[in-house]
């Protein structure tokens, strides 16, 4: 049995990305950091199907303060704009945000998430 290689990382530390598109992988995660996004950005992936370009986004948001949920849109409101302007080739972009946690960002949560 062959064990698989782990998923490569744009910058070595950070974010996982997928590699199927790393051009588009790159703007956008260069795009998140140049808008102080960086830190929260867990996952980049970006595929094409040759009709339409889809990215998907993970990101950690913070669940605490007086209105969690606004900060929530306003986080996503500024990923969707630094990423479609960086992008333009994309046609969709999925983003989907966890609360913020102590520890690693392991993939297996199983608190609710915003998609």
């Amino acid at each position: 049995m062959v064990g698989l290689a782990p998923r490569p990382s744009l910058s070595g530390v950070g974010p996982r990305a997928a590699g199927t598109l790393p051009h588009v992988e790159r703007a956008l995660l260069d795009a998140l950091r140049a808008a102080n996004l960086g830190p929260r950005v867990v996952r980049v992936a970006a595929d094409t199907n040759g009709y339409i370009t889809a990215a998907a986004v993970v990101l950690t948001y913070e669940p605490s303060g007086p209105d969690p949920l606004g900060a929530l849109q306003t986080v996503v409101g500024e990923l969707l704009r630094a990423a479609f302007a960086a992008a333009p080739c994309l046609d969709e972009l999925d983003v989907t945000a966890f609360p913020r946690r102590p520890g690693p960002f392991d993939g297996n949560r199983r608190d609710a998430g915003f998609t």
